[in-house]
């Protein structure tokens, strides 16, 4: 309490959630079908083997098997100057997850996070209005991100993952730059909202 008898806010009070039907724009349905199409391009590709990195990284790889320790995924090392601890948790989870070492959790894990780029990309296109039409634009946008072949290997690659997370946290740490530049709400993680 201030001295006054005044309540001090340590956030903006939040607005009132939008009515369901602000939330199925056009826009989203557009967005949501452009995830699926992504999704069923890479899925033919979702129970190829492991390729010859991951079979020596996945597959043979004491460390994320079904059962082993946490923190010998977390200290895990591929080479002497390779420690990629996030992206060896993201794989022992999927091992733990699947109880098996098959390409396809790694696979499908892959391309939920590229998804979740996707939707990333998209909150923030909008923010910046590319083309001078914030919907279009930013769905034209997010559409070649998603679709573009160069995104193939980073996604059904399972070696290449690690690129995917750090995708992530780039878009996520722009996204929050310009919340902040531009006075948006604050309190909130995802950049859009």
């Amino acid at each position: 309490k201030e001295p006054g008898g005044g309540v001090v806010q340590w956030w903006p009070p939040r607005a009132a959630d939008p009515p369901a039907a602000a939330l199925i724009s056009p826009a989203r349905l557009v967005l949501a079908a452009v995830l699926a199409l992504t999704a069923a391009v890479c899925w033919p590709a979702i129970d190829a083997p492991f390729t010859h990195d991951e079979e020596a990284g996945i597959a043979a790889n004491r460390a994320i098997r079904p059962g082993a320790p946490l923190a010998q995924a977390l200290s895990y090392r591929f080479s002497p100057d390779q420690a990629r601890p996030l992206f060896f948790l993201s794989l022992w989870a999927d091992a733990q997850r699947a109880g098996t070492i098959v390409p396809r959790p790694f696979r499908v894990t892959s391309l939920l996070l590229h998804l979740i780029c996707g939707v990333l990309v998209y909150a923030l296109l909008r923010r910046v209005e590319p083309f001078g039409r914030k919907e279009a634009g930013s769905l034209a946008g997010v559409t070649f991100f998603l679709l573009h072949p160069l995104q193939a290997e980073s996604v059904l690659y399972i070696w290449g993952r690690s690129g995917v997370i750090a995708t992530i946290f780039i878009l996520a740490a722009i996204g929050m730059t310009l919340r902040a530049e531009t006075g948006g709400p604050q309190g909130r993680v995802l950049p859009g909202r």
